[in-house]
């Protein structure tokens, strides 16, 4: 299933993707190792969504920022759940632990690109096919002329 996507729906792609990351999450520990039936589905229907979304992120997004960002919200909504939903409990250390991973990925999507999610129009896809606008580092010289140099 392929979506076509610009840039910014790219990130709306990837946030839905997180979500399903969750529920799959979730689901896990509800199965309690898989031994109930429903939550165990719920988790390989929500993996299943969830990994086809991200795959479509990545066509508008770097795999650097948007896998980074995908795990640390894991990582962050993950620890909130077993908290608020499964009473589990978290040291001050982890608490500062989620902190760091929050400023880390606020910072690695500001500025951790270098720039080249700023290159070509919004609806280029970053894997865009050889010779498509916004590609030309991909386009091959025709046969019997030299590449510019």
């Amino acid at each position: 299933m392929h979506l076509n996507l610009t840039r910014k729906t790219g990130y709306v792609v990837l946030f839905l993707s997180i979500l399903f990351e969750q529920c799959g999450t979730g689901m896990i520990q509800a199965s309690q190792g898989y031994t109930h039936l429903l939550p165990t589905i719920g988790a390989i229907v929500s993996y299943s969504i969830c990994y086809i979304l991200f795959s479509n992120a990545l066509e508008y997004i770097n795999l650097s920022i948007s896998y980074a960002t995908w795990s640390a919200v894991g990582t962050v909504g993950s620890a909130l759940m077993g908290i608020y939903l499964f009473s589990q409990s978290l040291s001050i250390w982890g608490w500062i632990g989620i902190a760091v991973i929050i400023v880390g990925i606020f910072l690695l999507n500001m500025y951790g690109d270098a720039g080249s999610d700023d290159a070509g129009d919004d609806n280029t896809p970053l894997h865009a096919p050889a010779g498509a606008p916004g590609n030309k580092a991909l386009t091959a010289p025709a046969p019997g002329k030299e590449a510019d140099k």
